[in-house]
């Protein structure tokens, strides 16, 4: 974490009062980095409940908990380090303290880090969901879900996908420019009616 290497106790010369070395902008950064992190995260978690159709239900539960881990753990980072940065500038506490204190915090799963990375496991399929239904394509996650091609003449094409196979390169970039090229330009006549018989099949995993 940056924050540790900025301005490590090691590296604090002795003749700079302590209350000064660790001044409010360290704080300031850590907490501020917490609050980008929930952003990340707030914007993510909203992404997923408009998009229930293609993300399986566990996920959406566990950035739900997340989320009010991340809230908790703010608030106790805000609080502690206040109180133990008072007591640290009064003399009252080892300025070592502060330092665990802010080492505890920049790591492990509730890091902001950590929060961030995983404010995005599904982003990937949902971004390409939104980009194909956006020009016209209907998204489907059973063979069921594709009555309303039916009664559709001509040739009906079905690309199926998975989050495995969109790790698969290049060739899940390949059939996915061959399905673009497929949908157009959706604004066209031409482009419409060849974009409602393109379904986008793919279950909640």
């Amino acid at each position: 974490m940056f924050i540790l290497k900025y301005m490590h106790p090691t590296e604090i010369a002795d003749n700079i009062p302590v209350h000064v070395s660790l001044s409010s902008e360290i704080i300031e950064k850590l907490v501020q980095l917490f609050c980008d992190a929930q952003l990340v995260l707030s914007d993510y978690q909203s992404r997923l409940k408009r998009h229930r159709n293609c993300v399986p239900a566990e996920h959406i539960n566990e950035i739900d908990f997340l989320k009010c881990r991340e809230i908790a753990r703010r608030t106790t980072l805000k609080s502690q380090l206040s109180t133990t940065l008072e007591a640290v500038r009064s003399g009252n506490a080892e300025s070592a303290k502060l330092w665990n204190l802010l080492d505890e915090f920049s790591n492990g799963n509730l890091s902001p880090s950590s929060i961030t990375a995983a404010s995005g496991e599904y982003a990937d399929k949902i971004d390409f969901v939104d980009l194909v239904t956006g020009k016209g394509a209907k998204y489907v996650t059973s063979i069921g879900d594709m009555e309303h091609l039916k009664n559709v003449s001509g040739e009906i094409y079905v690309f199926h996908f998975s989050r495995n196979s969109q790790r698969q390169q290049p060739a899940f970039d390949e059939n996915s420019a061959v399905l673009l090229d497929l949908l157009g330009d959706s604004s066209t006549i031409i482009g419409r009616k060849l974009s409602s018989r393109i379904a986008i099949l793919s279950v909640r995993i």
